[in-house]
């Protein structure tokens, strides 16, 4: 703040007054190095005493980033992934993942050898080379897949040892951040970069989750795994999923079997039982208790009918389940206390048939006093509608969310990990599905459009808006990059429903949903999208409303699969948006994301339970040892200083 009087004794004009006779000049929008002081103000009176708000801005918050190894993805994954970018046989013929893998590497450097890729030094700057060196762009296999093959944890602490202070150092060069300290008088660091890690549970991402089954299944010989199996529904031509592949049966002689979990002589007598009655399954339907209160009801058993196909052995020694994700993940964030904050990947397929506790039990206490996630990550276009009808357990986690507000950020765009099965859910049924399915007819037999349109989309969103309209939402990717241009005409689309952006925006922009974000995660490595942002979105006459409800994200290391590592995102982002308003960069790093994360309420309960974690876990003492007072007391000063950076930005704001 600065206290400048309205006029001096001379009658002169002081900074902030303007004449009558003078033409009002534009103010400049959070200029960090007081610009806002030459704007003129010809209201002030004279003679008294003004604060006159300039703002030093000392966080960024990446919203949206990954860590989780490229080991988490099960194998059918992989291979759908590869069918859709290349040729459908290679689904069939089920390629090992080293082999994909080193294919792509070798793809890549002969890519590589023959389109030399500069990055120019406007665009980049490569750390260590002092701007003299030409380094060459990598094509994007050569980038992901050597960091796809580390745990991750080690890609967290990787990314934290380097990236992260790469982009630390570059932003300490920028105006912006280099006097932070001097605004709060103190020897604390001036900045601070936080970056929010998303994990990914994809366990149950296919049909067949629906019914509690999982894509991987453990088989153990003295309690060590030594195998994984897979349903298969055919294997060189998928089978038809209908009413021979699922049916009711009450009396499955496996029903209790805990199929995920065997041991390999009870995998080996199961077989056959599995060859004559399927796989047991279980599917829930919305009951009433004795009150008249809506519950879920017990587990009603099914039969899957596939066949246990047992994955290579390389795949066992390279798969990271989930819950050793989810150790690594939390490892990563207790190395490096508070540059990696994570969101808990909540997947409705998991806990609906969880036991012991049952339900929502364990999501909740993660992201709630004692633990250490700050909202939850889902994907839903890893195979359910945003509000499924197959899946009640959906209606308790809005509530819960909506009640205490806990962020969720999803995945909102055609492309990304999608299910492997998005094909087959056109021509599936659900015993709780309606008998006339609408969302069908209206996608003319097109099953990827009834997949995106009914399972991604954020129209799909709207059905969970409407019973939750205060629900802290935030549709990742803006939607994506992808048909932005009417391809007849060459000309930007507009902000209708005619583009996932445009609809995110129509839903923003009708206040219905005053908690609902969308962030620029991935899409701005897109050049295409930038200037659509620039030519359709900013000008927009509600734009400044619009902006209060952007998040700024990498989604590194997805970026890499555009060549772009993540220094050169952050640098690019930031020069594109300083380029049409200084003030976006502030609002899309700090001031949103403290209010979508609730980051002043957060911080001191993650930081609480860091500490408590690093001093008394003896799993993480296996791996990290307790922090030293000096350590401890850093965090709690950190973080306090975090929870209180918000502020001046909102008194700027005010003022």
């Amino acid at each position: 703040m600065a206290e400048n009087k309205a006029a001096n004794q001379n009658g002169q004009a002081a900074i902030g007054v303007q004449p009558e006779n003078m033409k009002k000049e534009k103010v400049e929008q959070n200029d960090p190095k007081g610009e806002i002081l030459k704007s003129f103000k010809p209201d002030l009176i004279t003679e008294v005493n003004y604060l006159i708000s300039i703002y030093q801005p000392v966080v960024i918050v990446d919203c949206h980033m990954h860590i989780m190894s490229a080991g988490c993805s099960p194998l059918p994954f992989l291979w759908r992934q590869i069918a859709d970018k290349s040729v459908g046989f290679v689904e069939a013929i089920h390629l090992l993942r080293a082999t994909i893998e080193g294919a792509g590497m070798l793809f890549g450097t002969a890519a590589d050898l023959v389109t030399l890729q500069p990055l120019r030094a406007d665009q980049v700057e490569v750390p260590g080379t002092g701007g003299m060196k030409t380094e060459y762009r990598k094509q994007e296999f050569r980038q992901s897949v050597p960091v796809g093959k580390k745990t991750t944890f080690d890609i967290g602490k990787e990314f934290t040892d380097k990236r992260h202070n790469d982009v630390y150092d570059y932003m300490l060069k920028q105006e912006l951040y280099k006097d932070a300290d001097e605004q709060t008088g103190t020897d604390k660091p001036n900045l601070f970069l936080l970056c929010v890690a998303m994990p990914m549970d994809m366990e149950y991402a296919h049909i067949d989750g629906y019914y509690g089954l999982k894509i991987y299944n453990a088989v153990y010989q003295d309690e060590k795994i030594i195998h994984y199996w897979t349903p298969l529904h055919g294997r060189f031509f998928k089978g038809k999923r209908d009413g021979n592949t699922y049916y009711h049966n009450e009396d499955h002689s496996l029903a209790s079997a805990n199929i995920d979990a065997l041991s390999k002589s009870a995998f080996k007598n199961i077989k056959p039982m599995i060859k004559v009655h399927g796989l047991p399954g279980l599917y829930f339907t919305d009951a009433v208790d004795d009150d008249g209160n809506a519950k879920m009801s017990q587990g009603i058993p099914m039969s899957v009918k596939a066949t246990p196909c047992i994955v290579p052995n390389s795949e066992t020694k390279r798969y990271e389940q989930w819950e050793k994700q989810l150790q690594y993940t939390e490892l990563a964030v207790l190395a490096d206390p508070l540059k990696l904050l994570p969101l808990f990947h909540y997947d409705p397929r998991r806990w609906q048939v969880a036991d012991n506790p049952k339900g929502n039990t364990t999501p909740f206490e993660n992201v709630g006093e004692s633990g250490l996630y700050m909202g939850f990550k889902i994907y839903t276009a890893q195979g359910y509608r945003p509000w499924d009808m197959r899946l009640p357990i959906l209606r308790d986690f809005y509530r819960r969310c909506s009640v205490d507000r806990v962020p969720i950020m999803n995945h909102c765009t055609p492309e990304g990990a999608y299910n492997f099965d998005r094909a087959a859910y056109y021509e599936f049924t659900h015993p709780n599905d309606l008998s006339v399915d609408d969302q069908k007819l209206a996608c003319g037999g097109n099953a990827v459009k009834y997949f995106n349109d009914n399972f991604v989309a954020p129209k799909a969103w709207e059905p969970v808006l409407k019973r939750f309209p205060k629900l802290y939402l935030c549709l990742a990717h803006f939607g994506g990059a992808t048909d932005l241009k009417d391809k007849e005409r060459k000309a930007w689309k507009e902000l209708t429903a005619e583009t996932w952006c445009g609809d995110i925006i129509r839903m923003i922009k009708s206040k219905d949903y005053p908690n609902l974000y969308a962030d620029i995660s991935s899409s701005f490595a897109n050049e295409e999208f930038r200037a659509y942002f620039k030519e359709k979105i900013y000008p927009d006459p509600d734009f400044k409303e619009i902006r209060n409800h952007i998040l700024f994200g990498s989604d590194w290391y997805m970026t890499l699969l555009d060549k772009i590592e993540y220094l050169e995102y952050c640098r690019v982002a930031k020069d594109f948006l300083d380029k049409i308003d200084t003030s976006l960069w502030i609002i899309f790093t700090q001031a949103n994301p403290y209010r979508f994360y609730r980051l002043d309420e957060q911080i001191q309960r993650i930081a609480k339970n860091i500490i408590e974690k690093r001093q008394n876990d003896e799993k993480v003492h296996e791996v990290l040892r307790p922090l030293e007072q000096a350590q401890i007391d850093k965090i709690e000063e950190e973080a306090a200083y975090i929870q209180a950076a918000n502020t001046p930005y909102e008194k700027h704001e005010e003022s």
